[in-house]
């Protein structure tokens, strides 16, 4: 099946949340590492700390990427709805052009078959006809 432009957004929105989750979690978790006043596990706070740091740009780098996402999205679907606007509009054009031009020649084929009817008459009936040698 084709996903919807709304599951899409949703989609994506949903990532973007995730991740800003990731950030508050992992900071919430360096101001833990940081609270330590234990000196023995002082050494592991900081790994803690430079495992959230990176968490952190880690996400802030997904927070990047899906606002690209987003953006492009958001130029696909209003992309998508001009086009669709303009199939709407020209549809209506495209028939009236095509009605117009076949009642043009309607009436063009009515003239010419009128101007061809006349013409033929006034040949048989003019005193310039050549005769017709059986």
């Amino acid at each position: 099946g084709q996903t919807s432009g709304a599951d899409v957004r949703n989609a994506l929105y949903k990532r973007f949340d995730d991740r800003v989750n990731n950030i508050v979690t992992s900071l919430q978790n360096i101001v833990d590492a940081a609270s330590i006043e234990d000196k023995a596990t002082n050494a592991v706070g900081e790994y803690q700390t430079d495992v959230e740091a990176s968490h952190i740009a880690q996400s802030f780098e997904e927070i990047l990427r899906l606002i690209s996402e987003i953006e492009i999205a958001a130029i696909t679907q209003d992309t998508m709805a001009s086009m669709q606007e303009l199939e709407k509009n020209i549809l209506p054009l495209y028939q009236n052009i095509y009605i117009g031009t076949d009642q043009a020649l309607k009436s063009l084929k009515l003239s010419v078959d009128s101007m061809l009817a006349e013409l033929e008459k006034h040949y048989y009936t003019s005193q310039c006809s050549i005769p017709v040698v059986p």
